[in-house]
């Protein structure tokens, strides 16, 4: 149970949302322990576990499932919520999107780079019932940073632990905000690093965020805000004779100091390129990343507030690998010897978005426009050792690339939405609206530019009943449009290049019919439940796959449905103790794969049939208090090519903790992560962390 790890906090009857939608989930950052009371707008729970980052917050989600290669820094698409990977979510933090563009590799939200650094509060709104964010069909994460006030904030947060040594990972981080008469500040720093759990996969990172603020008069303020993050990854080396499951190497390692498990290799890899493809020791990569935006609020009068804002995201990544003579033979080279060095401006976006909220009678109008310019720099090989990478032709090759920039994408977004929640009666709400989106792509590859170009209007239909303090029942039916990104039409081009079916067919833009119907009821101050029913029927929806002979590939599928259920609540049995579960179902298929005709494998990547969560919060005396959390995700199946589909076991873990309060701002807490050290991989062929012990202190004033 990582320290300070948030259990989800949903919205309970909410009757004055700032969202037309009981979809809308809240996760708060609580420094007090077990619960005075479970609230009208939001159970708030206490955070526990190592929060390294914001999945961490959101791992007891039923509805989320996470997918981690890495222990620590995994730069892979880690977290889906309802099936839905990082080109499927959008993550803000204080309206700024923080998105990695990907470039030539693949769609994720790199999470280890975004700091949890003053983070107050998460909101989930899972879906895109809502009319405001667009381009998604898992849904939105909205962190917000403290604002703020004329009493001095501080905190300080620091944790180390490990599964063989005490210090086997460790993180540190501060915050502080004040408001001084009309200007603010918030500022944050956090440094982060772990050894070693997979053969070469080390991970340090710092980063610093800060917010400056001058209020206005009538309610307004201008913000500036700006983080910045420096993080060094090591790339996963292979620990695995064979890739093969059904050959008897396959769980022979090289080395019995680290895990059997698959390894890694660098975007654009390929059996024509060895240096990318071959990592050796110490290979790795480090991402400088810096966000910037500015917003804009003020209320015009009683019934009209306006909001602006505009950012710009420049991330760039430096990249080395080096010689592993046991993999690639007959070279001059010696081991630890440089063979590649590549520089890459990963993400070089801006946008900006401004809004109109119109307060009358019964009506709330809410209209908006929305500019996104997706953009990366120049792709260059600085280096590379034409000998080691070998000298097999083709366009794959990279050997006559050295030195020659390979220019980035650019995609458009172009939005305008607009929606009227009209208050039917006192206990009754319905809410129309609509959203305009349109795309475009412009991609160099091979010598000529890839274009493309797609624009939808998808209406959004929400009505909201809540007959009692005690009771909400919402429906909502509504399209999405998700618009392919740049690693998409990235390895699209190389399908085009290697199979006919996939030449004969565009790159179409994802379009879903959807319904969300949840309920809530509270069983007065002492418990409550949430249950949840959705179902998406996406038209081309985009998968990514492998061939048996190599390359990776990603096209439109004709159609895909998931369906899911859930049901979750908690229960205080008295001042001490508090019960919280959840369950949920989901169910995934794909079908008309122009590489799978006879509709072999129908299963999507990673979704469990089944998540099961159940945990406890004991006040034991006031002063120490446990947690105890069991987490059952079921099986998820993974097709690694064309030809073959892996099925992944369910686990069961157990996490627990003990936190004392040492003085009215300070608690230590002890805590054990896969307390019953269960074996299980998150992601096929990369086992997940044994039991962690760790430690960690807090401080607030």
């Amino acid at each position: 149970m990582k320290l300070f790890k948030l259990s989800v906090v949903t919205s309970v009857l909410v009757c004055n949302l700032i969202s037309e939608t009981l979809m809308l989930e809240t996760i708060s950052v609580e420094d007090n322990g077990i619960n005075d009371e479970i609230k009208n707008k939001q159970v708030t729970v206490k955070e526990v576990g190592v929060s390294n980052n914001i999945a961490d917050f959101l791992s007891n989600d039923s509805e989320v499932t996470l997918s981690r290669r890495a222990a620590y820094g995994d730069s892979g698409d880690t977290l889906l919520i309802r099936g839905q990977g990082g080109n499927r979510i959008a993550v803000n933090i204080d309206g700024h999107n923080i998105n990695s563009l990907g470039g030539v590799g693949g769609n994720y939200i790199d999470f280890g780079t975004i700091p949890m650094d003053n983070i107050e509060k998460i909101e989930v709104i899972k879906g895109g019932s809502s009319v405001e964010y667009g381009n998604v069909l898992g849904g939105v994460i909205n962190a917000y940073t403290k604002k703020p006030e004329e009493k001095t904030f501080f905190n300080f947060y620091s944790t180390v632990g490990g599964w063989d040594h005490i210090n086997d990972y460790s993180n540190i981080r501060a915050g502080f905000s004040k408001r001084f008469g009309d200007f603010g500040i918030t500022i944050g720093a956090s440094h982060q690093e772990a050894d070693a759990y997979l053969w070469n996969n080390d991970y340090e990172s710092d980063s610093i965020s800060t917010r400056l603020y001058y209020f206005l008069p009538n309610e307004g303020e201008i913000s500036v805000g700006l983080i910045y993050s420096n993080t060094t990854r090591n790339l996963i080396k292979s620990n695995r004779q064979s890739t093969d499951p059904t050959n008897s190497l396959y769980d022979v390692p090289y080395t019995t100091e680290y895990p059997t498990s698959l390894g890694e290799t660098f975007a654009g890899a390929s059996g024509a390129n060895r240096a990318f493809s071959n990592i050796g020791k110490n290979a790795y990569w480090e991402k400088k990343k810096y966000l910037y935006d500015i917003k804009y609020e003020q209320p015009i009068n009683d019934n009209i507030i306006i909001e602006v804002n505009a950012y710009k995201n420049s991330e760039d990544r430096k990249e080395r690998n080096f010689a592993d003579t046991s993999l690639v033979y007959g070279t001059s080279l010696q081991d630890g010897d440089l063979v590649l060095e590549r520089e890459l401006e990963v993400d070089k976006s801006y946008g900006y978005k401004g809004k109109g909220r119109i307060f009358l009678e019964n009506n709330e109008l809410l209209i908006g426009v929305e500019k996104k310019v997706l953009r990366s720099g120049d792709n260059t090989i600085t280096y590379l050792n034409t000998e080691y990478n070998g000298n097999a032709g083709g366009p794959s090759n990279k050997n006559g690339s050295v030195g020659i920039p390979s220019k980035g994408t650019r995609i458009d977004l172009d939005s305008l939405f607009l929606s009227d929640t009209i208050d039917l009666s006192e206990d009754m709400k319905i809410s129309l609206g609509a959203r305009y989106d349109k795309y475009s792509i412009d991609m160099p590859k091979n010598g000529v530019t890839y274009s493309e170009e797609e624009n939808k209007i998808t209406p959004k239909l929400g009505f909201t009943y809540i007959p009692s303090h005690r009771d909400a029942f919402g429906i909502y039916l509504y399209q999405m449009f998700r618009a392919p990104g740049s690693p998409e039409a990235n390895h699209y081009i190389d399908g085009v290049n290697a199979y006919a079916e996939l030449a004969e067919k565009s790159l179409e833009a994802e379009k879903a019919n959807a319904i969300d119907i949840v309920y809530k009821h509270n069983f007065g101050n002492n418990a409550s439940i949430q249950s949840s029913i959705f179902y998406y029927d996406v038209d081309d929806y985009i998968v990514f796959k492998s061939p048996s002979t190599g390359g990776r590939y990603a096209y439109n599928v004709d159609n895909a449905e998931f369906f899911g259920i859930s049901l979750s609540g908690n229960y205080k049995l008295n001042d001490s103790f508090l019960v919280k579960s959840g369950i949920t179902y989901q169910r995934a298929k794909k079908e008309g794969d122009v590489l799978d005709p006879n509709n072999t494998f129908n299963k999507i990547d990673y979704i469990p049939d089944y998540k099961l969560t159940a945990g406890i919060e004991w006040k034991i005396f006031p002063k120490l208090k446990s947690d105890i959390q069991l987490t059952y995700v079921g099986k998820r199946y993974y097709q690694r090519t064309i030809d073959d589909l892996e099925k992944l076991d369910s686990y069961i873990t157990m996490d627990a903790s003990l936190q004392y309060k040492v003085t009215k701002n300070s608690f230590v807490e002890l805590y054990a992560q896969n307390l019953a050290d269960e074996h299980y991989e998150e992601v096929f062929g990369y086992p997940s962390t044994q039991r962690n012990i760790g430690v960690s202190f807090k401080y607030v004033y």
